[in-house]
């Protein structure tokens, strides 16, 4: 598979004899209408090169757009690359004004798997808000579910109360998953 979307990838971007891997990663990173997942790919595999610029161009376009389907597309993107040095604009993203890029960061940091907690406690911490929007907190609970973090154990279990059974569900799926180290 991964065979695959290397050759569909360097098909899109057209690459020839003379022409540099590292420009065409970069195109194919910038060109918006490529797919979420070869955008990441091409971003991740700069970073084989050496060369972050590609999850920084991601990265960007995360803060530029306030398009909510852009926002996620973007968000899926930087999730794909595995990169933690998404991580911290990630979190910082969990307070921005936009709620659309709030959902999409929380989505971002549950795939973005790390030992570091940083992403986990933030989520836990952003679940402890309940004034953020319903539909980045299930977001967020559902990203809770594959970060390995026993600390989130007791948020979980609180969320088992709210009143809304799409926290409940979400809360019981991270609970049950076993990711979770109790």
């Amino acid at each position: 598979m991964r065979l695959r979307r290397q050759k569909k990838l360097i098909k899109k971007a057209k690459l020839t004899a003379e022409s540099h891997p590292v420009n065409q990663l970069i195109q194919a990173v910038e060109n918006q209408k490529n797919s979420y997942s070869d955008r990441g790919y091409a971003a991740k595999h700069l970073k084989d090169f050496g060369d972050d610029r590609g999850i920084r161009l991601l990265l960007q376009e995360f803060y530029a757009t306030e398009d909510e389907i852009k926002l996620f597309e973007t968000a899926l993107a930087i999730e794909d690359t595995r990169d933690r040095s998404a991580i911290g604009p990630m979190i910082r993203a969990l307070k921005d004004a936009n709620p659309h890029r709030r959902n999409a960061a929380a989505r971002a940091l549950g795939w973005i798997r790390t030992k570091e907690r940083s992403a986990a406690r933030a989520l836990v911490a952003f679940l402890a808000d309940p004034s953020q929007p319903q539909a980045a907190r299930a977001t967020a609970t559902e990203s809770l579910a594959y970060l390995k973090y026993a600390g989130s154990v007791p948020t979980l279990l609180a969320i088992l109360k709210d009143p809304d059974p799409t926290m409940r569900f979400w809360a019981c799926f991270a609970l049950g998953s076993p990711e979770i180290q109790r």
